[in-house]
């Protein structure tokens, strides 16, 4: 690891999905979007979905990758990021994205049990929140 570089590593059921050395990553936080760099307060944040940016020194934009729900644990030299999933944002696309959307919308519909709406529920929050970034 160089003098300027954070380790990160984000890891989700199925494994690790990212490690690399980045100077900055952005994440969304519960409370709100956060940044992390390199001699970061020890810290423990829980994520919501959305997405993770990742910078190298000169602020080029090195990886975006949207996340589920989930936490991160910073050190002064390491954050990882622990994710229900985990996919980089261009293996996604926006007219597929609203597809989804509309036949979520048309299965919650046909949901008859809590669980199963809770779960598609959660399924187009996610979707939305994929739209959106998609739309900037």
């Amino acid at each position: 690891m160089s003098e300027t570089t954070l380790n990160v590593d984000i890891i989700t059921p199925q494994g690790t999905f990212y490690a690399g050395e980045v100077y900055l990553t952005t994440m969304p936080g519960i409370d709100g979007e956060i940044g992390v760099m390199l001699g970061h307060a020890p810290t423990v944040i829980g994520l919501s979905c959305g997405l993770i940016t990742m910078y190298d020194n000169n602020m080029k934009i090195l990886k975006k990758i949207f996340i589920d729900i989930g936490f991160v644990q910073v050190n002064a030299d390491k954050a990882t990021i622990l994710v229900q999933e985990a996919a980089y944002l261009e293996s996604y696309n926006l007219k597929d994205s609203m597809k989804r959307l509309e036949d979520l919308n048309i299965d919650l519909g046909f949901c008859k049990e809590e669980a199963q709406k809770s779960a598609v529920t959660k399924e187009i929050q996610k979707v939305e929140s994929l739209i959106q970034i998609l739309k900037r």
